[in-house]
């Protein structure tokens, strides 16, 4: 299955160009040091920090990945310049173990990074609400951004005061990020919602099953909002809670949710969350099913790779990494719109 390489990597390329983060083009070619002696030192420390921060060591065994792995170092052998060695990297790991795995060049450190996610806005293009034969469409396209966060807290309280006949909420074009998904699933629950949980090496480095509902609602549930500091806690706590509580304003009438196979990370954790709360009709194609936790990391030469460093489980239905979520409703994406308005003025 080709995977999509969702989340805040795919975010921080969609708007280093207009932000104050600047990242290689992918056309200045390496030293003349690094063509002479190829990519091979490089995978190398990569291989490494996988090893190092994986969420589980298990997934670093195994014919799919030392396969995965044999192939970048060939790549690292063959590849004649950075362009070439960041294309064929993507091209290799789009068939990985696992996702959330991305190489970019970048003049930035991982933790200069880490600390523009939680300050970025992504722009007016992310979001989008309007009203249809008093039908309610709320488009998010990303799950990144302070102003993404700001729009849907807005929009909930216009979809509210305009009382419509229902609300359509499209993540289609949504291959996750961060925390918009929490206004998004806010929005129209009226109960809290148990959603799931984040795990780390803490704790599958010293247990072979998954922590019980039990252990789950024991715990505190985690309620930041900072990329930084949620990253800390995956890596110091031994599971994370996650538990949605309804906002202020709360839509109260039919709620259909449309999802395509880019529909990615947090905002399958959305879909998920409002699909077990029996909130929402999901209608669509099945998600993409790549559901974990990246991190930035630095490498030498000016790179830095995004990995995984916590899964995602759902108390309703396990986990989503590897699993899509399946619709309610199945219709190619490009008909899901047109299917949800039908059924919202039945």
């Amino acid at each position: 299955m080709k995977r999509i390489n969702p989340g805040l990597a795919v975010a921080l390329l969609t708007l280093a160009a207009a932000s104050s983060i600047v990242l290689k083009s992918p056309n200045e070619s390496a030293d003349a040091q690094d063509v002479e002696t190829g990519f091979r030192p490089l995978v190398a420390q990569m291989e490494t920090l996988l090893q190092t921060h994986h969420f589980n060591r298990d997934a670093l065994q195994g014919e799919h990945y030392d396969n995965t792995l044999a192939a970048l170092y060939a790549l690292a052998e063959t590849a004649p310049d950075q362009e070439a060695f960041l294309n064929g990297f993507r091209t290799v790991w789009a068939e990985g173990p696992f996702s959330h795995v991305n190489l970019m060049p970048s003049n930035n450190t991982a933790a200069e990074i880490s600390a523009y996610f939680d300050a970025m806005n992504v722009g007016p293009d992310a979001t989008d609400l309007s009203f249809v034969d008093n039908i309610a469409v709320l488009s998010v396209h990303t799950m990144m951004g302070q102003d993404t966060v700001r729009f849907i807290e807005t929009a909930f309280e216009e979809i509210v005061a305009h009382a419509p006949d229902a609300l359509i909420i499209d993540l289609r074009r949504n291959e996750g990020g961060a925390f918009a998904m929490r206004p998004t699933v806010s929005g129209v629950i009226e109960n809290p919602v148990d959603a799931g949980y984040f795990i780390s090496r803490r704790w599958t480095d010293h247990n072979e099953h998954q922590p019980t509902r039990a252990d789950i609602v024991a715990l505190d549930p985690w309620t930041g909002w900072s990329v930084r500091e949620f990253w800390d806690a995956v890596i110091e706590e031994v599971v994370i809670r996650v538990r949605f509580q309804p906002s202020d304003t709360v839509y109260r009438g039919p709620v259909y949710v449309l999802t395509s196979e880019a529909t990615a990370s947090a905002a399958e954790m959305a879909v998920e969350a409002l699909q077990a709360a029996g909130r929402v009709q999901v209608i669509g194609e099945p998600t993409a099913g790549q559901m974990l936790s990246q991190r930035p990391f630095d490498l030498d030469g000016g790179f830095l790779l995004f990995l995984p460093i916590a899964d995602y489980y759902s108390l309703n239905t396990g986990q989503i990494e590897g699993h899509p979520i399946q619709p309610d409703i199945r219709v190619d994406a490009d008909q899901a719109l047109a299917r949800a308005m039908e059924l919202a003025r039945e």
